[in-house]
């Protein structure tokens, strides 16, 4: 895959919002700010560039013409070595250095359920809820790699815009309940 250094661009913009909002700090200095859901946008970003990154890195691996089973093999091991050292790290270092809510659901974090506990215990000032993107992203990369790769080639279009649109279907559903955490749901995040 073509190395596409605008969008190194963009995460570093997207990081910096997410970076503003959560200190505050845009707040501070432009107050009219708080209500444009800079960090959500960023988000949103970050998960539009991972699907489409992934989903390029699927496609030439598939094409390649490798086995399944070890382009599988070879992208969780990519994944996890890029991923895990770094968020075990700060994990173990937010435990030691005395978040109790990083020490208290500590498995929860360990497995990538943060957006569930975020469900469950809604509170916006917990220091875990820092982790929730994440869980959702890893989730994402267990989940869409299966699917790329075992749905046949001229099926690909019509699965990826049925997932797709399960995010806004998904989205509509939960806020039609009057359930606020919908979007900490895979699901609704999708598209």
């Amino acid at each position: 895959m073509v190395h596409k250094p605008q969008l190194g661009g963009l995460r570093g913009i997207a990081v910096m919002l997410v970076i503003l909002e959560h200190t505050h700090a845009i707040n501070t200095y432009y107050p009219r700010a708080q209500h444009l859901g800079l960090a959500a946008m960023a988000v949103g970003v970050f998960f539009v560039l991972s699907g489409f990154l992934i989903t390029s890195i699927l496609l030439e691996a598939r094409d390649s013409g490798e086995n399944i089973r070890s382009i599988l093999r070879h992208f969780y091991t990519n994944r996890a070595g890029r991923i895990f050292p770094i968020y075990y790290l700060v994990l173990i270092l937010t435990a030691l250095y005395g978040f109790v809510d990083i020490t208290r659901f500590w498995p929860i974090h360990a497995v990538y359920c943060t957006n569930y506990l975020e469900i469950i215990r809604p509170d916006n000032f917990r220091p875990s809820n820092v982790f929730w993107s994440l869980a959702i992203e890893e989730h994402f990369y267990l989940f869409w790699p299966v699917v790329m790769l075992m749905t046949p080639r001229g099926l690909l279009p019509w699965v990826t815009a049925m997932v797709f649109f399960i995010g806004p279907a998904s989205r509509g559903f939960f806020n039609g309940l009057g359930w606020e955490s919908y979007g900490l749901l895979d699901p609704c995040c999708f598209d």
